[in-house]
């Protein structure tokens, strides 16, 4: 919660442990509340705190909720820049596994058994006192894609791609290429055959090459803001609106557009896709679809 709480229930609903962050690691201080949610991954749930107080990532035992690792993450900053709204993602590839998180105008990651940090990638600087990164990693095995914006797409963002599995401070040497126009504010990419899907506040969508940033298309889709990330499955990628409008689209390299469906109610939450079903969650309703 935005207070610092931390709960854990079982599948009953029972309080199982609970502890607040904000009193055992530091206050928040950041503009919009905390957005990061939690990452449970192999055993452990990964945390992330970056605003203009406390900010630091960390790993607890989902068991009992003590700590197993923290590591501070202060890095260099300013005006809205220490905030943060991204979510721990983790990045699979070559035999190993990392805990990548982005804000603070950084990139970075970390290893998840304890905590050490493996790279770092700066660039996200946006020239504006409001910038600040709300959008989490993108990942496929190669490649990650971070995006930083302007608030409510009010000017230049900037959107880097890296090449995956190295190690330092990769800034420079690990960079695929960097588009610098207005980019997704809220809203993650989706990587998906070799192409990236960027979504912005406006609904305005591009589709690029993954592994030289050319754009391949770039298209509107239905009126109204987009917050929700994008999402793919079987070779589609969904793309949710405020108003309730997901659009359907055919991961290719030319834009198709398969279908456009509408619930009623206002979503911002990302669609989450588990075995078949797609559930879309509004700000009063949860919508299961499937076969």
């Amino acid at each position: 919660y935005g207070t610092g709480d931390l709960v854990c229930l079982d599948v009953a609903g029972k309080q199982k442990w609970a502890r607040n962050l904000a009193k055992d690691f530091g206050a928040y201080d950041i503009t919009f509340g905390m957005g990061s949610s939690p990452r449970l991954w192999k055993g452990k749930l990964y945390i992330a705190c970056m605003t203009k107080g406390a900010s630091y990532v960390a790993a607890l035992n989902p068991a009992d909720g003590k700590t197993l690792w923290k590591q501070d993450r202060r890095l260099p900053a300013k005006d809205d820049g220490p905030d943060a709204y991204s979510t721990p993602v983790i990045w699979q590839g070559k035999g190993r596994e990392e805990l990548l998180v982005a804000g603070s105008d950084h990139i970075n990651a970390y290893h998840p058994a304890n905590g050490e940090q493996l790279w770092v990638s700066g660039g996200f600087t946006i020239k504006s006192p409001y910038g600040r990164i709300i959008a989490s990693p993108a990942v496929s095995a190669g490649v990650i894609v971070q995006c930083s914006a302007n608030p409510g797409d009010g000017g230049l963002g900037r959107a880097i791609a890296l090449r995956a599995g190295k190690r330092g401070n990769i800034t420079t040497s690990s960079r695929l290429w960097t588009l610098e126009r207005t980019t997704p504010d809220s809203s993650t990419p989706v990587l998906l055959d070799g192409r990236a899907y960027l979504v912005r506040g406006n609904g305005i969508t591009l589709c690029l090459n993954l592994h030289t940033g050319a754009k391949l298309w770039e298209e509107r889709l239905a009126q109204g803001q987009y917050f929700s990330a994008a999402v793919a499955g079987d070779g589609q990628v969904y793309i949710l609106g405020t108003t309730g409008v997901c659009t359907v689209l055919k991961s290719a390299a030319k834009f198709t557009k398969l279908a456009e469906n509408t619930l009623p109610g206002t979503f911002y939450a990302t669609p989450a896709i588990s075995d078949g079903m797609i559930f879309l969650r509004s700000e009063n309703t949860l919508y299961a679809v499937g076969k």
